[in-house]
């Protein structure tokens, strides 16, 4: 109650207790920002009134998200998933240097979050991000993928893409700092990128080169402009229920 009351003074908005039939049909929309484990019932119970954004992932199971892509095609619903870092200048750079270059000879990537920031998730489902980004890049889905548990907080997931490429990701909690690092390895040049400080870094026989990648609007307002655009009509490209499918299988 108390932070109803904080909400509605600071916002000057209305705010409810419930999900209930009668509030769903009165709005537009919903943006989901709940636990994952939440997702499915929230967005399956939204999509039959309304269009709904929600936070990655859509679910916590590939055949939940499948489920869901088929209420919002049943209701004729706008769903978009918010797999933010396709709005992250650095992963743009990536596709424009690498997505018609083939998928490298090897990918090697860490998302780690703060240790103080642990809630008990399940690191390759919170920090998917790096699956994202390769199907972002190179629209490819893994055909192997395997998780060990390292630490309690960290799991090192070895992925094969297309028997060409290993990939090996380092998702969890550790430490004190955020880390989004990714190097990609061809037989001619490495490049290497960091998300946290916006560079590229392309190494090859020749000189080195530096790509410097600017925030010039958060990515999480342009995705929720691209929402909006879809709602409206003025938006037919999006983050939809297959694509986030096919990350969360």
């Amino acid at each position: 109650e108390s932070a109803r009351k904080d909400i509605s003074l600071e916002f000057g908005v209305k705010t409810f207790e419930s999900l209930t039939p009668e509030l769903l049909m009165s709005v537009d929309a919903v943006d989901v920002v709940t636990p994952a484990d939440t997702h499915f019932e929230i967005v399956k119970k939204c999509l039959k009134y309304t269009n709904v954004f929600v936070e990655k992932p859509l679910s916590t199971s590939e055949k939940n998200s499948i489920q869901l892509d088929n209420v919002a095609k049943r209701y004729k619903r706008i769903l978009v998933v918010g797999h933010i870092f396709r709005y992250h200048p650095v992963s743009e750079k990536l596709k424009e240097l690498l997505g018609g270059s083939g998928l490298p000879n090897k990918i090697r990537g860490s998302f780690i979050n703060p240790r103080s920031a642990y809630r008990g998730h399940e690191p390759s489902i919170e920090l998917l991000h790096l699956f994202d980004v390769v199907n972002f890049i190179w629209n490819k889905k893994p055909e192997t993928v395997h998780a060990t548990r390292v630490e309690d907080f960290v799991s090192i997931v070895d992925v094969s893409y297309a028997k060409v490429s290993n990939a090996q990701f380092i998702l969890g909690w550790q430490g004190e700092y955020k880390k989004r690092a990714m190097v990609f390895v061809y037989s001619d040049i490495t490049v290497e990128a960091d998300v946290v400080d916006g560079t590229i870094l392309v190494s090859s026989k020749n000189k080195p080169k530096v790509y410097k990648c600017p925030i010039k609007m958060e990515p999480l307002k342009r995705e929720l402009v691209d929402f909006v655009g879809a709602i409206t009509g003025k938006n037919k490209s999006y983050v939809d229920a297959k694509v986030a499918s096919n990350i969360v299988s």
